[in-house]
């Protein structure tokens, strides 16, 4: 009997970050404090490059273009850039912190510095819903929700194969491991359309730079996740157990929805910091980055006064002092317990090691 066997592959596709969506510091609290942290950081994070990392597989300059394809660089200067570069912004550009575009500098981090180390997640990230100065669309929620899928395929493998050990359900393993193939595709693909139904992705910094979305859909259209779909195949349903934040609405490649015609925008304004003083580490195992929020008049747009110390690795760090700072996950150490956001309480998992990854799903006739 033929069986039809799915895998995953990933494809590394280290590519230049740059995004349209960058903080403009005339909307910051402390224009000035955050200029200037933003130049310094970028200047030790350029020398770092220089002296630790290959220039044909990595450039680092700017925050939102900072990449490189060799781990040991992304551990010794790329992460420690943006944790300087976020810590710019908590401290000095706080009033921006739920906004799509500090949502795009974590991004930025996820992709340049997740598949090296795993990272927690900074100060007000992700911001709650009704966040105020919150970006329209959750847009770090699309990003985490689509690249969890990976993650999530796994899981539903594994206890698949225990359950069929233990007797607990029947069929084949290879029926089993397509639907949860199929399902992990579904959830990348419908990640947007339950989030954020109303948005036009292509008004999303990240979004061209990324290939998961047309490549999960590559995988529905196959004629064996058609199927599935064709014959109501439930997602959600034991033992599969896939969810989504909302809806729990699971496409296939025959009913996707229409993308929205909205472009993201920030809905109110910030007016407090969520602390005077945080202190936070991007990846465990680094020197700990302290935010102390800026003052200033955010109507005159007075140059305030702040203190961003980013515990960034120095440009003289060499992959090998720094690569031992790796880490698994675990919560990250602020001292403050923000509640208007994330406030780097919850790490991002240990499937964000391939972040920077595009994920694809072969499906072939064994």
């Amino acid at each position: 009997m033929a069986v039809v066997k799915a895998w995953y592959t990933l494809l590394f596709s280290f590519v230049c970050l740059s995004t349209s969506q960058t903080l403009d510091a005339n909307s910051c609290v402390a224009p000035s404090a955050y200029t200037q942290c933003m130049s310094e950081v970028t200047d030790s994070a350029t020398s770092c490059f220089q002296k630790n990392c290959d220039s044909s597989s990595s450039l680092c300059e700017s925050v939102d273009n900072c990449y490189s394809a060799d781990a040991n660089c992304a551990t010794a200067c790329t992460c420690s850039a943006y944790q300087g570069w976020i810590n710019c912004a908590v401290a000095n550009c706080w009033n921006m912190a739920h906004s799509c575009e500090y949502q795009e500098i974590v991004v930025n981090a996820v992709r340049g510095c997740g598949f090296a180390l795993a990272i927690n997640f900074p100060p007000y990230f992700p911001p709650k819903d009704d966040a105020p100065g919150r970006c329209s669309c959750a847009i770090g929620d699309v990003y985490y929700n689509m690249y969890e899928s990976l993650d999530l395929d796994n899981h539903c493998q594994t206890y698949i194969n225990e359950e069929l050990n233990a007797g607990a359900i029947t069929g084949t393993a290879g029926s089993w491991t397509n639907e949860c193939g199929c399902c992990a595709a579904s959830h990348a693909v419908s990640a947007l359309p339950d989030l954020c139904p109303d948005t036009d992705p292509t008004s999303i910094g990240y979004w061209s730079k990324i290939s998961l979305y047309d490549n999960n859909v590559q995988v529905l259209q196959r004629t064996v996740c058609e199927n599935l779909f064709s014959q109501n195949l439930d997602c959600t349903a034991s033992p599969l157990n896939y969810s989504l934040p909302n809806s729990n609405t699971f496409y296939g490649a025959q009913n996707l929805p229409a993308f929205g015609t909205e472009s993201i925008s920030n809905v109110g304004s910030m007016t407090t910091p969520a602390a005077a003083t945080i202190v936070w580490s991007l990846v465990n195992g680094f020197p700990a980055a302290t935010a102390i929020a800026a003052g200033g008049s955010l109507d005159s747009g007075g140059s305030g006064s702040s203190s961003a110390s980013s515990g960034a690795v120095s440009s003289n760090a060499s992959p090998s002092t720094t690569s031992s700072a790796t880490s698994t996950g675990g919560s990250s150490n602020s001292s403050s317990s923000s509640s208007s956001g994330g406030a780097g309480t919850v790490p991002l998992p240990g499937f964000m090691l391939v972040v920077a990854a595009t994920l694809a799903l072969t499906v072939a006739w064994l």
